[in-house]
């Protein structure tokens, strides 16, 4: 069954809701707010600090590394609570930390916010063993994250997002970073333009967090059609329902189509065809007429879309 068809029998099934349709945007979506930065915690000027003497210790002993002589170098330097953010970029920064020893140079209270977003948004780690800890760690870097602006804060979530969907230990817990986040609803969108961006596909795992009701209309509007029905028919096959979405797809094709039926045959027509996004296939039924043909799959799209009008 093509993707027109299977258009058909999802608006027959729902053509209550096509005759009073609910307004979206499909192309809304809320961005998250910059967080400014935090003052520097007050300290007393002394004539070496606690962290100086510590890094003395540091210049003599070479490298931190996971030997019990480097772990209690490391906890010297974690220590004092008047380390700066410039000190702990430095830290962090050096030879020989092992990467546990990395992470807790990052959650030291005055760690900056811009190496903590840095650290979740580097997709290398992507691919090295992850789980509910780590996940639960990562969350906590980014939710006290300062100085940063939004759409920082963003990428870094929607990147945490797809690590988890990701990997087998933290795949069921995709909805505890999306409850966590600063906007749930933003980050599952992000998240699923990063997703199709980087390997065209969307993990099972995230696909049904689509079918809820944080999926925004610019979130359903944003993935290729048949693979949504195929998405869709997962979470089907699984018992679940999938109400949620396939409203979304009724309200945003009746918002576009509205009561034109040149609009509607040209819907089913370019349907048939169509291997990209629900959003992108009403761009093209809302092409003025005298717009340039669409070209389809290497040919160019059929004579009833020459053909119609739209609504004045």
């Amino acid at each position: 069954m093509d993707v027109s068809d299977r258009l058909v029998r999802l608006f027959v099934a729902r053509s209550a809701r096509l005759e009073d349709p609910v307004e979206v945007d499909r192309r809304a979506v809320t961005p998250l707010p910059d967080v400014p930065g935090s003052d520097a915690p007050a300290c007393g000027v002394t004539p070496v600090r606690p962290w100086d003497a510590a890094r003395g210790l540091l210049g003599r002993h070479g490298v931190i590394d996971s030997s019990p002589a480097g772990e209690q170098l490391l906890a010297a330097l974690l220590a004092p609570l008047d380390v700066d953010g410039g000190e702990l970029r430095s830290l962090y920064g050096r030879m020989g930390l092992t990467a546990a020893q990395r992470l807790r140079v990052l959650e030291h209270p005055n760690a900056p916010g811009s190496l903590l977003i840095e650290y979740v948004a580097d997709e290398r780690r992507s691919s090295v063993p992850f789980d509910a800890e780590l996940m639960h760690r990562q969350i906590a870097l980014l939710q006290r994250a300062s100085g940063v602006t939004g759409a920082e804060r963003l990428r870094a979530w929607a990147v945490l997002t797809l690590r988890a969907a990701n990997n087998h230990p933290t795949e069921e817990l995709v909805g505890d970073v999306l409850i966590a986040s600063p906007n749930a609803t933003t980050v599952l969108h992000a998240a699923v333009e990063h997703s199709l961006a980087n390997s065209r596909t969307i993990p099972t795992s995230l696909g049904r967090h689509l079918m809820s009701h944080i999926a925004a209309p610019a979130t359903v509007a944003r993935v290729p059609l048949p693979m949504l029905f195929r998405l869709i028919d997962q979470v089907e096959h699984t018992g679940a329902r999938a109400d949620q979405v396939l409203d979304r797809v009724c309200d945003l094709v009746a918002g576009s189509c509205s009561t034109d039926p040149a609009r509607w045959s040209a819907l089913f027509e370019l349907a048939r065809d169509w291997s990209r996004s629900l959003g992108e296939l009403l761009d093209e039924v809302e092409r003025p007429a005298d717009a340039p043909p669409l070209v389809v799959g290497g040919r160019r799209s059929s004579a009833p879309l020459r053909d119609r009008r739209t609504v004045a």
